[in-house]
């Protein structure tokens, strides 16, 4: 994995290929084929996401962006696939392994998996990890469950025979083929749990048991065909809302309002839409304490917030509240409006005082009263 440092500024390469700071929560569960570019940053040297790039370090490295070509990662920084196991731990064993960064889950040691990877089962709970045996200087892959990966214990389903290691040895992509028996040099082994009385016993997998790498080319015709589809699936929903916004704005106002009286004004309020272009922008309401709402730009549309009629373009309800305590009707001017959305009119706000006994409450829910706000 590579070290973010000044030899390497402005160089792009995958997560996978790449150390990050493991005790950092932004760095967990990042996809193994997410670029990231080299940059100082914060008085040091390290890797950031192409997506979170300020606009001054776009503009600083932006031809060593529009020059990078996705190029295929390392054999160890590409997905793997297991199948052809049978029996109980079929589930558990079988399935595409992604590459985790191995940082993230350091080993009881430290250093002492330095140059391994470890990979996780995009269908089940399961992690393809090593373990090594220091006193005699081999290790073996394991297929076990999240709490033995994290603390290396030997401990799963499926096991490799005991492989010869050296410690800081560079596992170059040859030698990582042959971890995997593509040249046929790999042994393999799957627990079968005991049927009834007795126990379990490890037995040799069938000939249709395969452990191989996914080709490149294959996972980056994936992941480009993914992209594309998800671009298509945006710009069909922007269609999608233009002709929903055109249909809802050319309905009458009864009708929209018993729209907005039954499902769809849950809908606007949890998914904070406006309620005349279903822009989810800044929503403002009027002066009613239940109105929907709807963006600035709707409302700065309409003069006092109604088209010049005084009604509000959300709502359709008049612009005039009753002060509860004179019972008199007040346009907004007039009002005093308070924290908790209700009013009172200036005049009997003022007169409070001039009786020595101000408002501390609002007269209608009694929630207190920052008095001193004008």
């Amino acid at each position: 994995m590579t070290t973010a440092s000044s030899n390497v500024e402005g160089m792009i390469l995958k997560r996978s290929e790449i150390r990050l700071l493991p005790k950092k929560p932004e760095n967990h569960g990042v996809p193994w084929n997410q670029k990231y570019i080299c940059i100082f940053k914060h008085s040091k040297w390290r890797w950031e996401a192409l997506s979170s790039l300020s606009a001054n370090n776009l503009k600083k490295y932006r031809k060593r962006i529009l020059d990078y070509t996705d190029k295929l990662p390392s054999i160890r920084g590409i997905p793997i696939e297991i199948k052809g196991c049978d029996g109980e731990s079929a589930e558990r064993i079988n399935g595409i392994y992604t590459p985790i960064p191995e940082e993230l889950y350091p080993g009881v040691v430290s250093g002492t998996h330095e140059n391994f990877q470890i990979y996780k089962n995009t269908n089940a709970t399961t992690w393809l990890y090593q373990v090594v045996d220091s006193n005699k200087g081999t290790f073996k892959w394991w297929i076990g469950q999240p709490d033995k990966m994290k603390g290396r214990k030997a401990w799963g389903f499926c096991r490799s025979y005991d492989i010869k290691y050296t410690g800081g040895v560079d596992w170059t992509d040859i030698v990582y083929q042959k971890l995997f028996g593509i040249d046929k040099l790999a042994k393999w082994l799957i627990w079968h749990p005991p049927s009834g009385v007795g126990e379990g016993e490890w037995k040799n997998p069938k000939n249709t048991f395969r452990i191989d790498f996914i080709e490149p080319t294959e996972a980056l015709n994936k992941s480009m065909n993914l992209e594309k589809s998800m671009k298509n699936l945006t710009e069909l929903n922007n269609t999608y809302i233009q002709i929903i916004t055109q249909l809802y704005n050319n309905i009458s106002p009864e009708k929209r309002q018993h729209l907005l009286d039954t499902s769809l004004k849950d809908l606007y309020k949890s998914g904070n839409l406006c309620s005349l272009c279903l822009s989810n922008k800044t929503i403002v309401k009027c002066l009613h304490i239940d109105c929907i709402g709807c963006c600035k730009d709707c409302f700065n549309e309409h003069s006092e917030g109604g088209g010049g009629d005084g009604t509000c373009c959300a709502c359709k309800r008049s612009q005039i509240l009753q002060c509860p305590i004179c019972l008199d009707e007040h346009s907004k001017q007039s009002l005093r409006i308070l924290d908790c959305k209700h009013c009172v009119c200036w005049e009997c706000f003022c007169k409070s005082y001039e009786a020595q006994r101000p408002l501390k409450k609002c007269p209608i829910c009694r929630a207190k009263m920052n008095w001193r706000q004008s």
